[in-house]
């Protein structure tokens, strides 16, 4: 799917996001190093080359696999206050956005810290991340960091899906499934892309799902598409996988076996 972002399909260019962020820096190396191996291309690179202002930015961040452990002994409330700080001063706090600043201190933090920064943020400032992403951000940089980090508020410029992702995944990975089918026209490549990340997450987030828009979300895939790529759909979404009703989205701690090839960068 990366493969056809060659040419800035619009399209593809929506999906880069939806491929990318939230990934362990394990899952990073490999999508990297796998992408290198297949087309002899160096996965940076191409973004560099084929996306562009804000969105290449944040994209370009996301692949320097800056995830780190959660520590309470560096992730302290005092450090919560700090980039609480940093990111208002990158953003509401001043004329234009240090979008490298805010997104490098979104990217860089724990679920549990962003949490706590989520929480000082509001109290000091009254808007709460997600708030802060949509009015210094727009387009697909919005949409992506949004998806990457809070959501309790929606979006007015793009539904609500990065802030989120780290803060409460299940409802995140439960509402961009809603959004890419909502509306005329399903977002097959959106839908392709969710189903095949994400379908080891199924039974937590499909009960959620459930619970969020009153019908399964085996049966909002088959009601929106044709019958045989809802089933091939359906199929992909109920692979038996290890990570069973694993967590996932959020973990820093996740490892891959066997022999990769070697990272391109």
């Amino acid at each position: 799917m990366l493969r056809s972002c060659e040419g800035l399909l619009i399209a593809c260019v929506a999906v880069v996001w939806q491929i990318l962020l939230g990934r362990t820096n394990e899952e990073l190396s490999m999508l990297k190093s796998t992408y290198y191996y297949i087309f002899n291309k160096d996965l940076t690179w191409l973004m560099r080359s084929e996306l562009r202002g804000d969105y290449r930015e944040i994209i370009l961040l996301a692949l320097e696999r800056l995830q780190v452990t959660y520590d309470p002994e560096i992730h302290t409330y005092e450090k919560a206050k700090a980039d609480a700080v940093k990111l208002y001063g990158a953003g509401e706090g001043r004329w234009g956005t240090d979008e490298t600043t805010f997104a490098r201190i979104l990217f860089s933090s724990p679920r549990e810290h962003l949490v706590l920064v989520n929480d000082i943020y509001k109290k000091k400032y009254v808007s709460d991340l997600e708030e802060a992403v949509c009015s210094e951000f727009s387009g697909y940089a919005a949409e992506a960091l949004v998806f990457y980090a809070d959501g309790a508020l929606t979006c007015v410029i793009l539904p609500p899906l990065a802030v989120r992702l780290a803060l409460e995944p299940d409802a995140a990975i439960a509402d961009h499934f809603e959004r890419v089918m909502k509306g005329l026209g399903t977002d097959e490549k959106g839908l392709s892309a969710a189903v095949i990340r994400y379908h080891w997450m199924q039974p937590r987030v499909e009960r959620l799902y459930e619970k969020l828009y009153g019908r399964s979300l085996e049966e909002r895939i088959r009601t929106d598409t044709d019958a045989n790529y809802g089933d091939l759909l359906v199929t992909m979404l109920h692979i038996p996988t290890e990570a069973g009703d694993g967590d996932g989205c959020s973990s820093n701690s996740s490892s891959s076996s066997g022999k990769e090839p070697e990272s391109a960068s």
